[in-house]
């Protein structure tokens, strides 16, 4: 049993590794704003079960109208999905992309917003 433990993890290994779930775009391969990050469509179904009103995802292009109305209902439902994998996700890219360690609030989501965008349009 122990060889073929070891010859099965051994084949495995070698297979070289490729990332099956990827969510780059070609149109848009970084956010284009918090919007992008915040109401990633797995964040959102974490929000709705929490109350949000909102449980479909965002328009592909979305307008500002429409980022403004959703981020409104999303945020007062942040507090209650701090404690879900999502949002740890959430916070990790925030602050390792984009340099933002602190919390998300209807007074700060648009300075996050601002970051994001900067770097958007940032070739580099």
């Amino acid at each position: 049993m122990r060889q073929l433990t070891t010859k099965l993890y051994d084949d495995i290994s070698a297979i070289p590794l490729f990332d099956v779930h990827t969510h780059m775009d070609a149109s848009h391969l970084a956010a284009r704003g918090l919007h992008d990050i915040l109401l990633y469509h797995m964040v959102v179904s974490d929000l709705y079960s929490a109350g949000c009103p909102d449980g479909q995802r965002m328009s592909e292009w979305p307008g500002e109208d429409e980022i403004e109305q959703r981020m409104a209902r999303a945020l007062p439902y942040l507090p209650y999905i701090q404690n879900t994998s999502c949002y740890w996700g959430v916070r990790i890219i925030l602050k390792d992309l984009y340099g933002w360690d602190g919390p998300i609030t209807k007074n700060n989501w648009r300075e996050i917003d601002g970051i994001i965008k900067s770097k958007y349009r940032d070739a580099a």
